[in-house]
Order: C-alpha cells, then structure tokens, then sequence
C-alpha cells in the first residue's frame, strides 16, 4: 500500500489493466478524491490548487492504492 500526499494532486488514477479512472482532485487528511470526469478547467482548477467548492469527487481509499508513480497512482480492483 502506498502514501498519498500533496504532490499528488493532478495525477492520473488508474485500474490493474490502465484503465483511466479520473485525476486525484483533491487531498483531505490523507484521503484522496478522485474526479472521474475531468475536463480541461477541472484539471487547472486542481493543478492552480482552486478546487471546485460544492461538488465532492470520489474518495480513494488508501488500501486500494497499489503503486504511485511521478505521473499515475495505480489502484487495484478489489478494496
């Protein structure tokens, strides 16, 4: 299981087989939320650090996170 921390804003997540699951749109105490449906102001909003108030993306369970590269953190399938 791998560490998340604010670095890691703005990455890629992804499934076992590469699948593009969102960007981490947000970090929270160590949780991770995920945005599934980036668009190109999502991702500046996230990268400038001015998140989106209102809307919560999806958390990222640190047990699911397998591997966390400089480009994309790696989940598997199964919590």
């Amino acid at each position: 299981m791998a560490k998340i921390d604010e670095d890691d804003l703005g990455k890629l997540v992804v499934d076992t087989v590469g699948m593009e699951l969102g960007i981490v749109a947000e970090i929270d105490q160590g949780t991770a939320y995920i945005d599934p449906e980036p668009g190109l102001v999502s991702k500046l909003r996230v990268r400038l650090g001015v998140g989106d108030a209102g809307r919560r993306p999806a958390a990222l369970h640190e047990n699911r996170i397998t591997e966390v590269t400089d480009e994309v953190i790696r989940v598997t399938d199964v919590p």
